[in-house]
């Protein structure tokens, strides 16, 4: 379909003010600020289509000259797919080892290398993979404190001084 300027000078307005219509085009992004740039990449070619200058198009959608010249020139309106490494575990994996970990404190304080080679052995994966599974759930290690056991003489006296305490207000 060929678009003549006046037809994009009307698009052109109602994307300015309708600017949730572009959504539809990024349905798979969940991120505001991706939606938003599609949408300005989207009316800086439509602006530039009308015959207007990138100091125009910078005026209008507040942005900077260099900005929309990007965007006008960037190859796509949405952002690549990050390109990484594919994970070794499927979410259903790190399910159960989340549900594995969390069932006793023997399991929560198994090392890694243990968990590797112990009930996840089938999975045929390193200790790194289990570590890093466990803190893409925001799953921490640390060393826990030391502390001394009370005795039965420091505990009764605890429990005498909050017994007396219990009813004091504020102002004591």
């Amino acid at each position: 379909m060929e678009i003549n300027a006046p037809l994009a000078r009307l698009l052109l307005r109602y994307l300015i003010s309708h600017p949730s219509c572009l959504s539809w085009v990024l349905l798979q992004h969940h991120v505001i600020r991706h939606i938003s740039l599609a949408i300005n990449v989207s009316k800086c070619r439509l602006c530039l289509f009308a015959g207007h200058d990138h100091q125009y198009i910078a005026d209008l959608l507040k942005v900077s000259v260099r900005q929309v010249g990007y965007a006008i020139h960037a190859e796509r309106v949405t952002l690549k797919e990050r390109t990484c490494r594919p994970r070794q575990l499927t979410n259903d994996q790190i399910d159960e080892l989340v549900t594995h970990v969390g069932h006793s404190r023997a399991s929560r304080q198994r090392s890694f290398a243990g968990l590797a080679e112990g009930p996840f052995s089938h999975w045929n994966v390193g200790e790194y993979v289990i570590r890093n599974a466990l803190r893409s759930r925001r799953y921490v290690r640390r060393i826990a404190r030391a502390k001394a056991p009370l005795s039965d003489a420091n505990r009764q006296i605890r429990l005498a001084w909050a017994e007396e305490h219990v009813n004091r207000t504020q102002e004591e």
